[in-house]
C-alpha cells in the first residue's frame, strides 16, 4: 500500500462534504449506536447520526480533511449518517437522505469516484439517493440499493467484484442482473451474499476454502452454496468466512489456523460446518478470530489472540467460543477489526479490546487490551 502525502480536498465529477471537520466536542459514552472495525481504523455513530473515527489516519479513511491520527474518537463533520463501513485504508457511508459517499484511500478506485485520485473529505459516488447496505473489502467495495440490485468497485484481484472477470472498477457496477439481493459482506478478498430467497452466494479468493464450495478455486461470479433457503446473516473475515441461519445456528468455513471457526480444531474447511448448538444472534468475523453474541445476551470469541482480541484476559488463542470476562449478559452488537474488538451493549455504551498500537482501541492510549474496556 502506497502512502500518499499530499492533501488532495476535492474528487473532479463528486460531490463533496462541505461540512467536513475534525470536532474535538467531548465524547458521550452512552450515544454510540453502530461500529465498525476492519484493519487499522475504527468508524462508529452516535444516536444523533454523527460520524466519529479513531485508529490510522494515513490514508485520509477518518474523512477529516486532513492525516491526523488519533487514538481517541474524533468528529468528522456535522452530517447526519445511517450506515458506516470501515475498509482496507478506505471508508463507506450512507447519510440519512440514502445517499453513498467515499473516502480514504484510492488506488484501485475502491471510492469509486471514476479515478484513482485519494479524497481525504466524503465524496458523493453516483446521484442514486436509495442506498441501504455497505461493506468495505480490503481494496474494493460493495453496496445494496433498496430496488435489490447489488453493486461492486475497486480492486477486482481473483474476481472478487463479482462481475465475471478480474478488471478492476472505478465506478460502481451492477452485478449482473439479479434484483433480489438481501445482504452482502466483503472480506479481505472474498465476498458473500444472501438473497431474498435465503440461499447463499460467494465469489471472489478461494484459497483456505473460504467461499464454502467444497473448493479452493477462486470464482470471478457469484456461485450458489448448497442448496439451504435459510440462511440469515453473514460475515465474511480475513480468510474465513462465519454465517447463522434463521434457526439462530452458527456455521463457519475457510481458514482455520488459529481456531477461528470455533470447531475445536486447526483444520481448514471448504463447506458450511455447524459450530455447536447454541442459538446465536449476532456475529463478526475479524482477521483471525471471530465474535458472536447468544440469545442470552453473552458475547463469545475464538481464534487468533496474541494482542488480547479474544477477551479472555490472556494471549492464548482458542479453537472454541470462550465468553469474554466481564460476563455480562447486556451485549447486543459486535464488530471485529484485523486485530481488535468492540462490542456494544443495550444501554449503547462501546467496549473495546484487543490492539491498540495505532489507537484503533479509541482509549486514547497506544496499548493492547487483553479485557474488555469502556469508550471513553
Amino acid at each position: 500500500m502506497i502512502f500518499i502525502l499530499s492533501f488532495i480536498l476535492t474528487t473532479a465529477g463528486c460531490e463533496k462534504d462541505s461540512d467536513t471537520i475534525n470536532n474535538p466536542d467531548p465524547i458521550v459514552a452512552s450515544e454510540f449506536t453502530e461500529v465498525s472495525a476492519k484493519y487499522r481504523h475504527t468508524l462508529a455513530l452516535k444516536s444523533d447520526g454523527s460520524l466519529w473515527a479513531w485508529g490510522y489516519n494515513g490514508n485520509g479513511q477518518f474523512g477529516s480533511g486532513d492525516l491526523h491520527s488519533s487514538a481517541s474518537p474524533a468528529r468528522t463533520g456535522n452530517s447526519t449518517w445511517s450506515k458506516i463501513s470501515a475498509g482496507g485504508y478506505h471508508s463507506l457511508g450512507i447519510k440519512s437522505d440514502g445517499t453513498l459517499w467515499a473516502w480514504g484511500d484510492n488506488d484501485y478506485g475502491q471510492l469509486g469516484t471514476g479515478n484513482t485520485t485519494i479524497s481525504y473529505i466524503p465524496v458523493q459516488i453516483t446521484n442514486f439517493s436509495n442506498w441501504i447496505m455497505i461493506s468495505a473489502g480490503e481494496d474494493f467495495s460493495t453496496a445494496l440499493r433498496s430496488d435489490g440490485s447489488l453493486w461492486t468497485w475497486g480492486s477486482n484481484q481473483y474476481g472478487k467484484l463479482g462481475i465475471g472477470s478480474t478488471v478492476t472498477l472505478l465506478s460502481p457496477t451492477m452485478v449482473g442482473s439479479s434484483m433480489d439481493w438481501k445482504k452482502v459482506s466483503a472480506g479481505w478478498d472474498h465476498t458473500m451474499g444472501i438473497r431474498i430467497d435465503g440461499t447463499l452466494w460467494a465469489w471472489g479468493y478461494n484459497g483456505y476454502g473460504q467461499l464454502g464450495d467444497s473448493t479452493t478455486t477462486s470464482i470471478p461470479s457469484p456461485k450458489l452454496i448448497g442448496s439451504d433457503g435459510n440462511w440469515l446473516d453473514i460475515s465474511s473475515g480475513g480468510y474465513h468466512t462465519i454465517a447463522r441461519k434463521t434457526d439462530g445456528s452458527l456455521w463457519a468455513w475457510g481458514n482455520n489456523a488459529y481456531g477461528q471457526l470455533g470447531n475445536g480444531t486447526t483444520q481448514n474447511k471448504n463447506v458450511p460446518i455447524k459450530i455447536g448448538n447454541s442459538t446465536w444472534t449476532q456475529i463478526s468475523a475479524g482477521g483471525s478470530h471471530t465474535i458472536g453474541i447468544k440469545a442470552d445476551g453473552t458475547l463469545w470469541c475464538w481464534g487468533y489472540n496474541n494482542f488480547g482480541q479474544i477477551g479472555n484476559g490472556s494471549n492464548t488463542s482458542t479453537s472454541s467460543p470462550t465468553q469474554e470476562v466481564t460476563y455480562s449478559t447486556l451485549w447486543s452488537n459486535v464488530s471485529a477489526g484485523w486485530e481488535y474488538s468492540f462490542g456494544k451493549r443495550n444501554d449503547n455504551r462501546l467496549w473495546a479490546w484487543g490492539k491498540g498500537e495505532l489507537g484503533e482501541l479509541g482509549n486514547g492510549s497506544e496499548e493492547n487490551k487483553v479485557v474488555p474496556f469502556q469508550i471513553p
